[in-house]
């Protein structure tokens, strides 16, 4: 293990197996000596747990902090969200891939897209709009 943690330091780890977050406290460390090596192991408790476990055999990723695990986390559900968005464009390209693509012109902005093609037909104009749309417009003149 390259990181060193102090004794009474709080650690945040994320469970491999269920994805849950939860707190533990290195409550030992252990160096071990040998001819050409030299082994640290913490100990650590969940506050719940009487039995430490070692660090070492704990299923999790390990966070110093809660700054750290929530930095961690927020890159993790943005890629995640990136993802998801990407794959739900794609598979509407798969999808839709001969279909007409329209945009809808929102009312106060028609004066910027003129009217063609004006047909009379009595007490209705038909009028194709710009983006194609054909209207049935009447027209209540009071002629006095």
């Amino acid at each position: 293990m390259s990181q060193s943690y102090d004794v009474g330091q709080v650690l945040y780890v994320i469970a491999r197996k269920t994805n849950n977050i939860f707190p533990v406290m290195v409550i030992e460390e252990i160096v071990k000596r040998g001819m050409s090596s030299v082994k640290t192991q913490y100990w650590v408790s969940d506050g719940v747990e009487k039995t430490p476990q070692c660090l070492d055999d704990v299923a999790a990723e390990v966070f110093t902090s809660s700054e750290e695990l929530a930095a961690t986390l927020k890159k993790r559900a943005a890629s995640a969200i990136d993802k998801r968005s990407k794959d739900a464009e794609a598979l509407a390209g798969k999808l839709f891939q001969n279909q007409v693509k329209r945009q809808s012109i929102p009312l106060d902005s028609m004066h910027d897209h003129p009217v063609q093609d004006e047909q009379d037909t009595g007490d209705a104009v038909k009028v194709r709009l710009s983006d194609g749309t054909i209207a049935n417009v009447k027209l209540n003149v009071n002629q006095t």
